[in-house]
């Protein structure tokens, strides 16, 4: 831990940019690169169609004229502009002892003065009410319909409302996606998701066309559905619904430190990090009325931008790469002296005079972690510090590799349809709300081998969560509507994979190099269609059983 510290300051008091001209060429390869994505370029255009002349509107990346142009001295100005401790958050999470760590911190970050000069004040993104921006696209992403609306900032009273708001539309259970992609099956996927930023806010709802759908008839489908919640408030079952999610996402953010990291981060940046526990407090009780009226105030016509994309595979041609450096610069920054002096004082001149306390780690053994269960099911139990949640995982044979010929696809599915399952005494709807109160979800995967299905709870949870992942696999009550939908979803990825070079190649390939084997036969569509129910429970009774 002293090590990063100790590197860390100095990088931020001493910076030194070597090999300058080297690295601006490898950011712009990464903008060209970037460039040649689907939809990167139209995506950049509906950015600047919502932020106008904010810098929201400007991508990361830059722009290759503005890359090609950078000195020296406009990189060294903005560093010691923004990167000051005035203008920085600390975050250490793990397996640490936090008067240690804050010692550590004064000790290496504390002598580092704040910057010397103001920093540019960035404008909070102004919501125009001048009409409705309507944009059309082609290109090699996949055939989209997105709508936009500008939002306030994060830090704001109806932030919190904004996201239930959010979570709503984008409610994967919510009539919207049951519609578009359950029932008319005219879209493979639908979400909505507030992006919630430090000057301003977008909430953003996105569309996959399937091969059936058509750009009005699916966006006519979203206006309606906005139009419903600025109607009238959200009925109570779809506001417990809204704040069990809400709760669910929030203290699961817990089950790992990059994640409760950075949503201390951006909270405390956009606003202050006490605004986690003050929302989760007020998501208890937030009435309907203030979701409504945030959907009045901002989910408008004249606050819209509209976008349909269309697939075609012709329409975006490869930005070429840059021109190389001039040969009197390919190598100016081999010998760049630093530029400033390190931090003088009483802390170490070099990492090799870092002091480590010694600490014992012991790697298990494996006759240590393996017990075999009565029943003779091998079990290994591999503690682990700090991490606050509990996984148990069933490992069973039978993967792709036992797929019956004319049913490639089986396992896959039955691995999908089981990860929705309900159990004895809960269907799959209240299977669910069940784990959302608990902060517990379930997750199945299917390799080639292999099938495996994992509860994740909290310790206090482990009795129950355990007897749910029994349950689930000696006697799961399977969704048939799920496995349409699991099904339709698999033919879609099917047909839009056979649409693309890399797709195709890599079956040939395969079948080059290993023949007709189990490991080489993929889904097909005629395979995946002849896929029924009773299918997948005949698999999964033989995997599990």
């Amino acid at each position: 831990v002293e090590l990063f510290f100790w590197v860390e300051a100095d990088r931020l008091q001493n910076c030194v940019f070597r090999q300058f001209h080297a690295e601006k060429d490898v950011v712009r390869e990464e903008r060209r690169m970037y460039e040649n994505r689907p939809g990167a370029l139209f995506g950049e255009a509906i950015d600047r169609a919502i932020f106008g002349s904010h810098p929201y509107a400007h991508p990361i990346l830059g722009y290759h004229e503005d890359l090609r142009q950078l000195t020296r001295k406009e990189l060294r100005e903005f560093f010691s502009t923004y990167y000051a401790p005035d203008n920085a958050v600390l975050m250490v999470g793990g397996d640490v002892e936090p008067e240690r760590i804050f010692a550590l911190a004064e000790r290496y970050f504390g002598p580092i003065p704040p910057a010397s000069h103001d920093r540019p004040r960035v404008p909070v993104l102004r919501i125009p009410r001048s009409g409705e921006i309507r944009m059309e696209g082609r290109g090699t992403g996949r055939t989209a319909v997105d709508v936009y609306y500008r939002l306030p900032a994060g830090d704001t009273e109806q932030a919190l409302a904004l996201n239930l708001l959010a979570m709503h539309l984008g409610d994967e259970e919510g009539a919207l996606a049951k519609d578009l992609v359950e029932e008319r099956k005219v879209a493979i996927s639908m979400s909505a998701r507030y992006d919630a930023r430090k000057y301003g806010g977008v909430l953003h709802i996105s569309t996959v066309l399937s091969p059936t759908g058509k750009h009005e008839d699916v966006e006519k489908r979203i206006v309606e559905a906005v139009e419903e919640v600025r109607a009238g408030p959200l009925a109570d079952d779809a506001m417990d619904r809204l704040r069990r999610r809400y709760r669910a996402r929030v203290l699961g953010a817990v089950r790992n430190d990059m994640r409760i990291g950075f949503m201390i981060l951006r909270r405390e940046m956009a606003g202050s990090w006490r605004d986690i526990e003050r929302d989760l407090v007020r998501a208890k009780t937030l009435p309907a009325s203030e979701i409504h009226e945030a959907a009045r105030a901002y989910l408008v016509p004249e606050n819209a931008v509209v976008t349909h994309y269309t697939q075609d595979i012709e329409a975006e041609k490869p930005t070429p790469a840059p021109a190389p450096l001039p040969a009197h610069l390919a190598g100016s920054d081999a010998g760049a002296a630093r530029e400033a002096t390190s931090t003088e004082g009483t802390l170490p001149a070099s990492w090799k005079d870092l002091a480590y306390e010694p600490r014992e780690f012991v790697i298990p053994s494996g006759a240590e972690a393996r017990r075999e269960l009565g029943n003779g099911i091998p079990t290994f139990i591999v503690p682990s510090r700090g991490d606050p949640i509990v996984r148990v995982s069933a490992m069973v044979l039978g993967g792709s590799a036992e797929d019956p010929v004319g049913k490639e696809g089986l396992g896959e599915i039955a691995a999908s349809v089981l990860g929705e399952a309900g159990i004895e005494g809960l269907t799959p709807e209240a299977l669910k709300e069940k784990l959302e109160d608990m902060v517990a979800s379930v997750s199945t995967s299917s390799e080639i081998d292999t099938h495996t299905v994992t509860i994740s709870v909290f310790p206090a949870d482990l009795d129950e969560g355990l007897g749910i992942l029994q349950k689930l696999l000696a006697a799961p009550a399977l969704d048939a509507k799920a496995f349409d939908r699991i099904k339709a979803a698999m033919l879609s990825r099917i047909d839009a994979e056979d649409t693309r070079i890399r797709g195709v190649t890599g079956r040939l390939y395969r079948k080059l190099l290993w023949g007709d084997v189990p490991e080489t036969r993929r889904p097909t569509r005629e395979s995946v269609e002849s896929i029924t129910l009773d299918d997948v429970r005949l698999r999964i009774a033989a995997v599990t059983g």
